[in-house]
């Protein structure tokens, strides 16, 4: 058959055409790689493999009269993966554009000893792992990571206890141990121990080393991760929820809701005005309290969920938070982590025997604070809700989140030149945002090399008032939590 479409690439043209011509659903790029996917592999080259496809795809579709054409994707990764196992020739900085999202983050987070001084470290590989996945691991990757473990020295890690030798056990000697059996990317090729990862649990089965005791010790030990609210601000809840928890039951649930708004309006005005210079966040509490109560009595929140885009959760849902942090942040939404842009590139420099390699993206969080210069706390912001358990929030809470929470953790560190005391005091804090849910996360380093994540309980902002109390205001409780540690 002759192509249809005048291109160097015939073969391709005319696969592309019989694909066309056979298939009964609707023609998408996932479809035809499905099709004839050892062609497609073949045929994967060049600097940029995902527009590539894209375009030959869409010209041929057009020359071929096919009137729909699917956006459905293969999995970009996964065929990069496999074009690293064939040995193909890619170009050291081949571009792999997700579907959904750009931005990428390097598969390994440099693990900059929290209580040793920094050493300059190249890294050994540039692929990426997307938002959105947790990629498989390359051999690089592992010896990556088995090289920063050889890095560590024994009197610097965290001892959990000692075996029946009298010989410590440490942390990351078990941490190591279960990252060099992952086949994909998890945390702990980061050494961040997220107490709340349930990998945990199961591994205690297959390491003596680890017992269900030394997650309660790893968990609780150093500073709690929360402070309690000072005592003029938590009057303030106290009145507000006396005042709701006082409305007596209609037997309209309309009538209810309008009394329990009206009640909270009532019992939060009647402190009066809050000086923002002398009392911002008693003024912050109270104002977002009242924005809430409008949004409840115009019934805008329930337009949202119903309907709502990622950016109308953001102005109207989440970024009343963004205010509490004001008075002592610059708030980022949608902006350059500088952090993982500085541990993307740590290895650029003047060689003298190549080019200066090309500047690795930074990946950009729904979520940043930044005080001079410096950032403090990051966080994603999804209005998809599945409960939890859609992939790209798994992965955002799971994965990407955390890696960006260490990378925030090792550049404040480094700006303190490493010191261990400091390195005992930095907690980074991430708001995890999602339709109406919230968690926080908080990242630090109570002992050795290993940085923890502990997860606060979900929260949910509720649709109907009556729920104000048990919902909303421990989010707003959570909000003033973190700020403690900007």
């Amino acid at each position: 058959m002759s192509s249809l479409v005048a291109s160097p690439d015939t073969a391709i043209n005319e696969k592309l055409e019989k694909y066309f011509a056979s298939v009964e659903e609707t023609p998408s790029l996932a479809g035809f790689y499905q099709y004839d996917t050892e062609f497609f592999l073949r045929n994967s080259y060049g600097s940029s493999i995902a527009s590539v496809w894209a375009k030959r795809f869409a010209e041929v579709a057009k020359a071929c009269k096919v009137q729909k054409i699917s956006k459905y994707q293969p999995e970009w990764s996964k065929i990069l993966q496999e074009l690293i196992n064939r040995k193909s020739t890619i170009p050291e900085n081949v571009e792999i554009e997700d579907a959904q999202h750009t931005e990428a983050i390097a598969i390994t987070t440099p693990s900059t000893p929290a209580s040793a001084p920094s050493r300059k470290r190249s890294r050994t590989s540039t692929f990426q792992s997307s938002k959105t996945d947790s990629l498989p691991l390359t051999d690089e990757i592992k010896k990556q990571f088995e090289d920063d473990f050889k890095a560590m020295e024994s009197a610097k890690k965290w001892a959990l206890k000692k075996d029946k030798d009298g010989n410590d056990i440490y942390l990351e000697d078990i941490m190591y141990s279960y990252g060099m059996e992952c086949e994909y990317e998890h945390p702990v090729h980061s050494f961040i121990f997220d107490v709340n990862d349930s990998c945990w649990e199961e591994y205690v089965s297959k390491d003596d080393r680890l017992t269900k005791e030394d997650l309660h010790n790893i968990a609780y030990a150093g500073a709690p991760s929360l402070m309690k609210l000072d005592p003029s601000i938590q009057e303030i809840f106290d009145k507000c929820i006396a005042a709701a928890d006082a409305v007596e039951p209609s037997l309209s649930l309309q009538k209810t809701n309008e009394d329990i708004i009206a009640a909270i309006w009532k019992a939060v005005t009647a402190f009066g005005f809050f000086d923002p210079v002398t009392h911002p966040d008693h003024e912050w509490l109270q104002l977002t309290i009242l924005d809430y109560l409008k949004m409840y009595r115009n019934h805008s929140l329930e337009e949202i969920i119903a309907a709502g885009s990622e950016l109308d959760y953001i102005t109207r849902c989440w970024s009343n938070l963004d205010r509490c942090f004001e008075n002592v942040a610059t708030v980022g939404r949608d902006r350059t982590s500088v952090s993982t842009l500085v541990r993307n590139n740590d290895n650029r420099k003047v060689s003298g025997q190549k080019p200066i390699d090309k500047q690795q993206q930074s990946i950009r969080p729904d979520f940043l604070l930044i005080r001079d210069g410096v950032e403090y706390a990051c966080g994603e912001c999804g209005k998809d809700d599945a409960g939890g358990i859609g992939k790209k929030e798994i992965v955002e809470r799971g994965l990407h989140v955390p890696k960006v929470s260490k990378d925030i953790f090792n550049r404040a560190l480094s700006r303190g030149k490493n010191s261990i005391s400091l390195a005992r005091k930095i907690k980074v804090v991430a708001l995890n945002e999602n339709s109406t849910r919230m968690e926080m996360s908080i990242l630090d380093c109570p002992g050795g090399y290993v940085c923890r994540l502990r997860t606060t309980d979900e929260y949910e902002i509720p649709v109907s008032p009556n729920m104000i109390t048990a919902g909303l205001f421990p989010i707003l409780t959570l909000t003033l939590q973190a700020k403690v540690h900007i």
